[in-house]
C-alpha cells in the first residue's frame, strides 16, 4: 500500500515537473547574452574545448552528439549551469561570477541553433530546472 502511495507521489511531481518545463528552444537568451558568452568562452574555455565547441581535451558542447547525450540524460539548463560553476574552467573552477557562466550558456544554446529571444536566461536555478535541453532545433 505504501509503495503505492510513494509511486502515484512520484508520478504527481512527474507531472507537475513536466507541465512546468519548457524546451531551451523557447528563446530563452538574448543576442548581447550569447556575446558576451562567446567572448567569455573564448577567453576560458577554447583552449579545452575548441574554438568552435567541437571538443579537443574537454568534450565537444556543439553538435548532435552533444544535444543528444543531454536529451538522453534528461538534463536542464540548471544541470549545464551547475556543472560549468563547479567544474568549470579546468583547474579554476568557480572563478567566474554566475552571470558569466549563465552567459557561457547562453553562447552555448546559440552555437547549438536554439533561438534567440528578448529574455536573458536568468540565474535562477528554480527557473534554470525548468528549461530541458530538447532536440526540436535540430
Amino acid at each position: 500500500m505504501l509503495t503505492r502511495k510513494l509511486i502515484a507521489s512520484a508520478a504527481m511531481l512527474v507531472n507537475l515537473v513536466s507541465a512546468n518545463a519548457f524546451a531551451a528552444d523557447s528563446g530563452n537568451f538574448t543576442e548581447a547574452q550569447a556575446s558576451q558568452g562567446a567572448r567569455l568562452y573564448e577567453q576560458h574555455c577554447a583552449g579545452c574545448h575548441g574554438a568552435k565547441l567541437e571538443g579537443a581535451v574537454g568534450p565537444a558542447l556543439c553538435g548532435p552528439a552533444f544535444i543528444e547525450r543531454s536529451v538522453q540524460e534528461g538534463r536542464s539548463m540548471d544541470d549545464l549551469f551547475f556543472i560549468v560553476r563547479t567544474f568549470m574552467p579546468y583547474g579554476k573552477p568557480g572563478s567566474l561570477s554566475k552571470q558569466q557562466y549563465v552567459d557561457v550558456l547562453a553562447f552555448v544554446l546559440k552555437a547549438n541553433g536554439y533561438r534567440v529571444g528578448n529574455k536573458a536566461l536568468p540565474l535562477d536555478s528554480a527557473v534554470l530546472s525548468r528549461i530541458l535541453i530538447s532536440s526540436a532545433n535540430q
